[in-house]
């Protein structure tokens, strides 16, 4: 045994010996405890694949080892967030280091967590794409002759006739030196793959969690053993499935399974990238679920390229591309404090708070007309389904595709009838036609302040489906951040948005439909559904102050008040009488009448005008 490999089996014996368990488990065993408390500061590095330079000037800079790189930390823990391996040219080494920091760690009081990331696993089940020539040639000095030669008498036969010389560079660019003794020690029984087998996909320390990719509320509700357990056996699996067989691997077969699944722990990025509008909901659930205060990742490299945070300060994302020429950084945890190390200025600050709307959808679309973006709608081929859940109001996000454009849409399909033969004026009846019903007033008035919204059937259910708008923020969000200022300026378009609310009776809205665009400086309503009630009062439109923004709600722009003097019936039920009855239409003159009557504006004498050139049929 060569001493890599006794240092290996010390590793992984002590580590068995302080969790309870090597990775491979059986029922009958007890199952391995990922949490710890009191810990006085925890630094944690996101993924550095094989940039062990970066590594070692984190390591020194913060004190958790000396010049001599031995564990000076004492009782602190170092949380490396997965992806040690793969692209960088000293993975190997950067694997051996952590293996016996975790050693000198322990025996001081401290910790040295090692994550599983997705790179990890994937040299484990032998997809080694990513591996450098360094990466193989570190374990050249293992390669058994007798395996290369053997694998090039399969490569000779199998390639088609060419030179000798050509062959021979070809099998070495597929196979570098190396490779097949990188293939036994990321083997599950090997050196690498039996100690990375018996370190954690999941773990929680002083109540903040950390995990590669991320975690949906289905993978939280497993526990902290049970994703940890069942990472482990699907790896056990897919080795004994792919060492039953001579085809090709069962990556399609177990593509669902936790340690595989785009929405498993070590591959998801929704946390990262998803709107803080969407995912605000199961972010909560997920810490509710494993009882934690915050989440901590790596896996999505940051646009800024720095430690940043989201969920006013519950996930922080430590993936800042070290392996593609990013500056090394750490997120130190100290109490319930967070900063941000950068080891090379000695500098430290506060992690940068991102945006909500995350990075992970485009809001290109907003540049595309709305006749391009109907068309979309009504002919987009629908992907993943996504039910959504906010009070009483149920809507689905669909993912769809036509000719290379790809976007996010909501599908809202309720349909509320009033009971018997009586209608109650008072009360908002939600169905899906007002939100067309407000698109289309919306585009009569010229607002733009309505997501584009068609009609569509979606697996035969009539519903109203609304273009996504990706890049917008939302009330909730301005008012918990105290954003207040992101609204200066925006005063008259919400006194419109105020107006076009009045105008449809949509007292209902709920306030993640009430949003800002802040590239466009433009404001956006959506969830219509329960507005055009037949109740005219329109007081509590028209106060002076909204959420601590001053306003006077009458002062629009003339543009604005020639187009609502403009409606009229006859228009309305042109533009409308497909979605709305007449009374509902009558009530949106009224309310009309009542709005000009309020701001001191001339109502048409007579209720009816002129129909603009471009309404409806």
């Amino acid at each position: 045994m060569s001493r890599l490999q006794k240092l290996g089996t010390l590793a992984l014996a002590a580590f068995v010996l302080s969790n309870g368990d090597g990775g491979r488990m059986s029922a009958a065993q007890e199952q391995p405890r990922w949490e710890w408390e009191g810990v006085s500061r925890i630094v944690v590095v996101g993924d550095l694949h094989g940039e062990l330079d970066k590594l070692v000037l984190i390591l020194r800079a913060t004190g958790l080892v000396g010049r001599d790189l031995a564990w000076s930390g004492e009782d602190q823990h170092l949380v490396l967030c997965g992806d040690l391996v793969d692209k960088g040219p000293d993975d190997r080494e950067m694997l051996d280091l952590a293996r016996r920091l975790q050693l000198e760690a322990e025996a001081s009081g401290g910790r040295v967590h090692v994550l599983l990331g997705n790179h990890e696993v994937m040299n484990i089940t032998g997809d080694l794409r990513y591996v450098t020539n360094e990466g193989f040639a570190a374990f050249a000095a293992e390669a058994k002759p007798s395996e290369r030669l053997a694998a090039w008498e399969r490569f000779k036969k199998d390639a088609r006739s060419e030179g000798q010389a050509k062959l021979r560079d070809a099998f070495n660019q597929e196979y570098p030196p190396g490779y097949f003794a990188r293939i036994r020690a990321f083997d599950v029984d090997g050196e690498y793959g039996s100690w990375l087998l018996g370190q954690p996909a999941a773990i929680k320390i002083n109540g903040v969690l950390f995990v590669h990719g991320g975690l949906t509320t289905e993978v939280a509700a497993l526990g902290l053993d049970g994703i940890n357990s069942t990472v482990w056996s699907n790896i056990w699996e897919w080795d004994k499935r792919a060492g039953d067989r001579d085809d090709a691997l069962p990556y399609v077969e177990m593509a669902d399974a936790l340690a595989y699944s785009p929405r498993g722990p070590l591959w998801y990025r929704g946390d990262s990238l998803e709107n803080e509008r969407l995912a605000r909901t199961p972010f909560a659930e997920v810490l509710e679920l494993l009882d934690a205060r915050a989440l901590v990742v790596g896996h999505t490299p940051t646009a800024s390229r720095r430690i940043t945070t989201r969920f006013n300060g519950r996930l922080y994302r430590t993936d800042v591309g070290m392996s593609y020429g990013g500056v090394p950084l750490a997120l130190v945890l100290e109490g319930d404090e967070a900063w941000v190390y950068e080891p090379t200025t000695l500098a430290r600050f506060l992690p940068l708070v991102e945006p909500p709307q995350g990075e992970g959808w485009t809001g290109l679309h907003e540049e595309y007309p709305d006749d391009r973006l109907e068309e979309f709608l009504t002919k987009a081929e629908v992907g993943e389904r996504t039910e959504i859940v906010r009070g009483d109001r149920h809507v689905s996000l669909l993912e769809l595709e036509r000719k290379g454009l790809e976007l996010r849409a909501l599908f809202q399909f309720a349909e509320e009838r009033p009971g018997g033969d009586a209608v109650e004026e008072s009360f908002n009846h939600r169905r899906f036609q007002h939100e067309v019903a407000a698109y289309r007033l919306d585009r009569e008035l010229r607002l733009e302040m309505v997501p584009v919204t068609v009609l569509r059937k979606i697996d035969k259910q009539p519903g109203a489906l609304s273009i996504w708008p990706a890049s917008a923020i939302d009330l909730p969000y301005i008012r918990s951040y105290g954003r207040w200022e992101l609204l200066q300026g925006l005063e008259p378009q919400v006194a419109k948005a105020r107006l076009f609310s009045a105008l449809i009776g949509a007292r209902d809205r709920h306030d993640a439909a009430k949003m800002l665009v802040p590239p466009d400086r433009r404001i956006v309503i959506a969830d219509n559904s329960k507005g055009f009630s037949l109740d005219t009062e329109i007081d509590d439109f028209l106060v002076p102050e909204v959420e601590g923004l001053s306003l006077d709600p009458c002062a629009v722009d003339a543009a604005f008040e020639i187009a609502l003097v403009a409606l009229d019936t006859g228009g309305l039920r042109s533009l409308l009488g497909d979605l709305l009855s007449e009374e509902q239409i009558a009530a949106i003159i009224e309310r009309r009448d009542r709005i000009l009557a309020a701001c001191g504006k001339a109502a048409p004498s007579d209720g009816v005008t002129k129909p603009s050139a471009d309404r409806r049929p």
